[in-house]
């Protein structure tokens, strides 16, 4: 596991998501823009 600490390396692979939202927020044709961020828990819980 790897400690949490920023690193400038991309290990998760997100650098095409986060550049694909500074295109979005920096094109003035597709303004005015909404972004909404989902995401499910991994963490399951023992039900007894």
């Amino acid at each position: 596991m790897w400690s949490d600490n920023e690193t400038s390396e991309d290990l998760l692979g997100f650098k095409v998501h986060a550049n694909l939202l500074i295109d979005v927020i920096k094109d003035d044709t597709v303004l005015p823009v909404s972004i909404g961020y989902f995401a499910e828990s991994t963490v399951r819980r023992n039900p007894y």
